[in-house]
């Protein structure tokens, strides 16, 4: 960002938050919410039905990628250049989708093998790669913000292809394909992808209320704020992948189950403390970079939707540690009820609050709409899991229970 920031303007910003946000977007229906299905069988069956699981994975969601791109391109033609890309995007992101998730599938594998050396080749690879090709295209070869697009494509193409290399490498992929594992993975996974097409849309919408109402400009500016805000996520995406495991794991213990619930519930509300202390931090360490002549001076009233973003994402990590527990129950109508929920009350917000309070009313609208969708996992996961949260005792775990849940 520090380099980018000094050849790019901030409406160019705006562009590359339009072509992130149609990706997010087009995500979930791209992968089908398949690789969800993984986690979840991982530490219940055998290495051979995984394979089978994952191959019919990895061979389906491309139709649906070229499905997709095909009517993507349809609704350029019809509408026009309505988000402002060029014509290759149209029929690129889609399939960029699908080699994304060839990664996700990958790095889902790595975790749950507690393979942490691969997990973090692969992740460091993929940024190194697409951080030298920004800085070829952008800089070298001037080719401005579409330099910037095309290093994205060409590192997730690549990556997408070298996962599928390493899945069959670590035996978990070799085309074997199944009517009845389709139907099973689809079973667990169609009431998903409206869910995680609603969080989709909770992230991105806000982008698409922005650049209409307050203009490309301010979109700039804002996906600069909420770049620095995410910093959080940084950290909640590493505790993530050695965390939901170890609860998938604890969960599907035959032993000590009452035990075994009372140190994830324990361990669940320290981790809420803790994710805002970094929200905390983070703002206050992201406020003095600014004003250290990090980015140049034009962008500093970027640092305005720092804090909200950063809380903002704070209540969606406590919510990613909830989600298992709905998953485990294999009742995921429950999170679309909450998703749901969560998207209608993030479109309304971000209408008026932008329309009152300018691009900002877009951060305090992801607040508004993290807090409830959090309220509504938690609801949900004490029903479906019987768990008592504020039980005598349920705030204290020992250092050994703390160990046994990582693994």
């Amino acid at each position: 960002m520090p380099i980018l920031t000094r050849y790019l303007e901030p409406e160019d910003f705006g562009k590359l938050a339009i072509f992130a946000a149609v990706l997010t977007l087009i995500g979930p229906l791209a992968h089908l919410a398949l690789y969800s299905f993984i986690s979840v069988e991982f530490f219940q069956k055998s290495k051979d039905h995984l394979n089978s699981v994952i191959s019919n994975i990895v061979l389906l969601i491309p139709i649906v990628g070229l499905i997709l791109s095909a009517l993507l391109f349809i609704s350029k033609i019809i509408f026009g250049n309505y988000l402002g890309l060029p014509t290759y995007c149209y029929l690129l992101i889609p399939l960029l989708a699908v080699f994304q998730n060839y990664k996700a599938i990958t790095l889902s594998i790595y975790r749950n093998l507690s393979k942490a050396m691969n997990f973090g080749a692969v992740n460091i690879t993929t940024t190194a790669l697409n951080f030298g090709l920004s800085i070829l295209l952008v800089i070298g070869i001037g080719l401005g913000w579409q330099g910037r697009v095309n290093a994205q494509i060409f590192a997730s193409l690549f990556m997408g292809v070298v996962s599928i290399f390493l899945l069959k490498k670590e035996g978990y992929f070799s085309f074997k394909l199944g009517k009845k594992i389709v139907k099973e993975n689809l079973a667990f996974s169609f009431p998903l992808i409206p869910s995680i097409f609603a969080i989709s849309i909770i992230n991105q919408i806000d982008r698409f209320f922005i650049k209409e109402i307050a203009g490309e400009s301010a979109l700039g500016m804002y996906a600069i704020g909420t770049s620095f805000g995410m910093i959080i996520t940084f950290f909640l995406y590493s505790f993530e992948q050695i965390i939901v495991p170890s609860i998938y794991k604890t969960l599907s213990a035959n032993k000590n189950k009452a035990a075994n619930r009372k140190v994830l519930m324990s361990f669940t509300k320290f981790y809420g403390i803790l994710v805002f202390v970094l929200a905390f931090l983070i703002s206050a360490g992201s406020y003095l970079l600014l004003e250290l002549n990090f980015l140049p001076e034009k962008y500093l009233s970027a640092r305005k939707f720092i804090f909200w973003i950063a809380i903002a994402y704070a209540l969606w990590g406590m919510c990613t540690m909830l989600t298992p527990y709905i998953n485990f129950s294999k009742k995921t109508k429950y999170l679309l009820w909450a998703t749901g929920i969560g998207c209608i009350i993030n479109l309304v917000a971000n209408y008026f609050f932008i329309h009152q309070y300018g691009a900002i009313g877009a951060a305090y609208s992801k607040v508004l709409t993290f807090g409830v969708v959090l309220v509504l996992y938690w609801y949900f996961g004490k029903k479906l899991m019987k768990m008592n949260w504020f039980q005598k005792g349920s705030f204290s775990f020992s250092k050994k229970e703390f160990l046994n849940l990582l693994g």
